[in-house]
C-alpha cells in the first residue's frame, strides 16, 4: 500500500465507523422517543467535524506530503491553511464530543453525580471557548498564520499546544470516571455490571489516543521544517475524535449489541441493591430507559441508566 493510500484508509476508515455509530444513535433513539435530545443533535456536530477533518487529511497528502518526506516551500500556504482550518475542526468536535456525554449525563443521573456533571460541562464549555477563540486569533492579521510574510504578530503556539493536549487527555479522564462511578454503589449482577462498566470505560481509549498525539505534537515542534510528521499527528487527532464519537454513542445502542451478544446484555429483574444494602427499584421511564431508585431512612437517590432494550 502506498503512502498515500494508507493515509487515506486511517483518515476514511474511522470516520465512516463513527457516522454509522451516530446515525444508529440517532435512528434508535427517534424510534424510541420520536424526538431527537440535544445531545444527539452535538454528536452530529461532532461527526461533520470528524468529517472534515478527514477531508482535510487527504487534502494534505494529496498536496505536498505524496511524493516528499519534507513539504515543498511552494506548498507551505496551502498546507498551513489547512493546519488552521484542521486545529478549529479538532477543538469542535472534541469539545461536541464530551458535551454530548455530558448533556446525557445530566439527563440520566440525579444528586451529587449531576452536579458533578454539570460543573464539568461548564468547565470544558469555558475552556473550548477560550481554545477556540486562540486558536482563530493565533496571528492578526488572521491570514499572517499561513501568508508568513505579511506584517503583523503571532503568539508562540507550542505551550498552548502542550497546555491544550494536557486538558483533554484530564477532561477525557474525567468524563469517562464520571460515567462508570455511578455504577460502583449498584448490586447488579456482575456480568451486566462488569459490561455497563466496559461499555462506558471504552471512552478512555480516547486518552490512549491524546498521549500518543501529544508526543507526536513534541516530535514535530522540534523540527524546522513542516514534514509527513505533521499528518501522524492529524491522523491520531481525527482517530482520538472518532473513538470518541463511538464511545459516546456505544450506550444508546444496547437493541443491536444485545442481539450480537445476548450473553452480556440480558435483562435484570427488577430489583437490586447497592453496597449499603438500599434496594433498588427498577421502573420503566420510557421504553428502553430504566430508572434505578435508591431510598433509605434519610437519603433518596436517583439514577438512570441509558439501556435500551
Amino acid at each position: 500500500m502506498t503512502y498515500h493510500a494508507h493515509v487515506f484508509a486511517w483518515a476514511i476508515t474511522p470516520s465512516i465507523l463513527a457516522g454509522i455509530a451516530v446515525i444508529s444513535r440517532c435512528v434508535t433513539r427517534f424510534e424510541l422517543t420520536n424526538t431527537l435530545g440535544v445531545e444527539e443533535i452535538i454528536i452530529v456536530v461532532a461527526a461533520l467535524g470528524s468529517a472534515g477533518l478527514a477531508t482535510l487529511i487527504c487534502l494534505e497528502v494529496d498536496h505536498g506530503f505524496q511524493d516528499h518526506e519534507i513539504l515543498p516551500p511552494s506548498d507551505y500556504v496551502y498546507q498551513l491553511k489547512i493546519l488552521y482550518a484542521g486545529s478549529l475542526l479538532y477543538q469542535t468536535a472534541l469539545y461536541s464530543v464530551k458535551a454530548s456525554i455530558l448533556c446525557q449525563c445530566l439527563k440520566l443521573f440525579s444528586g451529587r453525580y449531576r452536579t458533578a456533571c454539570a460543573v464539568a460541562l461548564t468547565f470544558i464549555t469555558v475552556y473550548a471557548i477560550a481554545a477556540f477563540t486562540v486558536d482563530v486569533f493565533a496571528c492578526w492579521p488572521i491570514h499572517k498564520f499561513w501568508m508568513l510574510t505579511v506584517p503583523g504578530k503571532c503568539i508562540e503556539l507550542s505551550p498552548i499546544w502542550y497546555t491544550n493536549a494536557a486538558v483533554q487527555i484530564t477532561t477525557d479522564l474525567v468524563v469517562c470516571l464520571l460515567r462508570i462511578s455511578v455504577f460502583k454503589p449498584l448490586k447488579l449482577p456482575k456480568l451486566q455490571k462488569y459490561s455497563l462498566i466496559l461499555v462506558f470505560a471504552l471512552g478512555g481509549v480516547g486518552c490512549v489516543c491524546s498521549m500518543i498525539r501529544l508526543v507526536r505534537l513534541h516530535q514535530i515542534l522540534e523540527e524546522p521544517y513542516l514534514s509527513r510528521k505533521d499528518v501522524s499527528v492529524a491522523l491520531w487527532s481525527s482517530l482520538e475524535v472518532n473513538l470518541g464519537i463511538i464511545c459516546a454513542c456505544l450506550p444508546n445502542l444496547r437493541r443491536p449489541l444485545s442481539r450480537l451478544f445476548p450473553k452480556f446484555f440480558r435483562n435484570t429483574g427488577s430489583e437490586s441493591s447497592d453496597s449499603s444494602g438500599n434496594k433498588m427499584s427498577f421502573c420503566r421511564l420510557w421504553k428502553g430507559t430504566k430508572w434505578i431508585s435508591s431510598n433509605n431512612s434519610t437519603t433518596s437517590e436517583r439514577y438512570t441508566l441509558a439501556t435500551i432494550e
